[in-house]
């Protein structure tokens, strides 16, 4: 269920999680802060280009406990219906010698598009960066 809460604002509730929205008007962004109950659980900045919604920053408090994937299918439906968008686009960054934030978007039907072949390095965690893509017109 939708409610506006005020311009630039919406609110709404799904299963146990809230999603407050808003975006920055000036940058096309969007901001989506998650909660579990009263608590602040995760966030989420995503644009839309076209037909594609570009998913900039995803953040769940309780990693593998299968929330991140209740909410970036929430995501998905949403950017869907509301934007018509075709597909999802995303860079993914991979703190050096482990897999799971790889796992994860595989498992979620993403496609890896190429490996960047570029690292960030943000003083403690050096990353890999990698594209990902979803077709989620078809379903």
């Amino acid at each position: 269920m939708f409610f506006y809460v005020k311009k630039n604002l919406l609110s709404y509730n799904i299963m146990n999680f809230k999603y407050i929205v808003s975006k920055i008007p000036t940058k096309q962004l969007y901001n989506v802060n998650i909660y579990k109950d009263i608590t602040k659980f995760g966030n989420m900045n995503f644009q839309i280009h076209n037909d594609s919604a570009i998913l900039n920053n995803l953040w769940i408090d309780e990693p593998k406990k299968g929330h991140g994937t209740k909410i970036i299918n929430q995501f998905e439906n949403y950017v869907k219906f509301k934007y018509d968008t075709k597909q999802i686009k995303l860079l993914a960054w991979q703190p050096q010698g482990s897999t799971n934030v790889l796992d994860f978007y595989c498992k979620n039907g993403y496609t890896e598009k190429e490996m960047l072949r570029m690292n960030y390095d943000d003083g403690i965690i050096i990353y890999d960066l990698y594209r990902f893509e979803k077709n989620i017109n078809n379903y």
